[in-house]
C-alpha cells in the first residue's frame, strides 16, 4: 500500500511540476500524459490525471498561465473534436473523464493478467524446451567423437 501511495505521489508530482503549458507542449512529460489520456481509442483507458481531473489544479503554471482547469486530453471527444468546448475551462462529469489514470491502468493490468501470465508461461516452456534440445544436440555431437570416460575411440 505504501508503494502504491508513493507511485501516485510521484505521478502527481510530474503533473504539478512538469506538465507543460500550451506554448511548450513538446515536453516529454506532457506528451506522455497526453498520450495516456487521449489515446482512448487504442488503450480504452478514458482517464484524466492520477486520481481525477483535479490533479491539474496543483500545477500553478497550468491554471494561471493557460487559464484552463484541465488539458484537452481529459475532455470527452467525438471524432477528435471536443464534445463540449467549455470542458477545459469548466470540467464536469458530462464532458470530462472522471476516472484517474492510475486506477484505469491498474484495472487494465488486472483484466489482462491472464493473458500476460499465459504468454509468460508459454515463453518459459519454449525456453526450457530449447535448452533441452540444445543439450541433446550437444550430447549427440560429442558422443561419436569420444568414447566412454572421454577416451577417443579410433575406428
Amino acid at each position: 500500500m505504501q508503494v502504491e501511495k508513493g507511485t501516485q505521489d510521484f505521478l502527481k508530482d510530474t503533473i504539478a511540476k512538469y506538465y507543460a503549458t500550451a506554448s511548450d507542449k513538446i515536453d516529454t512529460v506532457t506528451v506522455a500524459w497526453d498520450g495516456i489520456m487521449s489515446k482512448a481509442k487504442l488503450s480504452n483507458l478514458h482517464c484524466c490525471g492520477v486520481e481525477n481531473y483535479r490533479d491539474f489544479s496543483e500545477n500553478k503554471n497550468w491554471t494561471t498561465m493557460v487559464g484552463k482547469m484541465v488539458p484537452d486530453a481529459c475532455c470527452i471527444k467525438e471524432n477528435d473534436v471536443l464534445k463540449d468546448s467549455t470542458c477545459p475551462i469548466n470540467p464536469t462529469s458530462f464532458n470530462t473523464y472522471q476516472t484517474g489514470c492510475y486506477k484505469a491502468i491498474m484495472t487494465a493490468i488486472e483484466e489482462n493478467a491472464a493473458i500476460v501470465i499465459g504468454v509468460a508461461a508459454t515463453l518459459v516452456f519454449v525456453e526450457v524446451l530449447v535448452i533441452i534440445l540444445a543439450l541433446y544436440l550437444a550430447c549427440c555431437y560429442w558422443r561419436p567423437q569420444h568414447g566412454r570416460l572421454g577416451v577417443k575411440v579410433i575406428y
